[in-house]
């Protein structure tokens, strides 16, 4: 890597099973703490932009325009495409406001 390049690190979102949900929880603490240590390293906690917080688990968030959109697949683990969207927005912006 070339000197001042930065690196967002994403989280693993929350997870629809409990027990997936709790090793998720459990490696994005590790993620972060590690994340920490590193200069020019960010973690991002997904649960913030994929679910209703806390850590809490939604199939259907609202979108930016207010309507109810299907945020993650039927599995209970992988994203939706408005799901990989929304974490798309916030990182390009993360990315704009980098590059200033």
């Amino acid at each position: 890597a070339t000197e001042g390049t930065r690196v967002l690190w994403l989280g693993l979102p929350p997870m629809r099973d409990a027990r997936l949900g709790r090793r998720a929880a459990y490696l994005n603490a590790v993620f972060a703490a590690s994340a920490r240590r590193v200069p020019r390293v960010e973690f991002l906690q997904l649960d913030m932009l994929v679910s209703p917080g806390e850590g809490r688990y939604a199939t259907f968030m609202q979108g930016p325009d207010g309507r109810l959109l299907r945020y993650r697949l039927d599995d209970g683990v992988h994203l939706a495409p408005a799901g990989s969207r929304a974490i798309a927005r916030w990182v390009l912006d993360w990315v704009r406001e980098r590059s200033r």
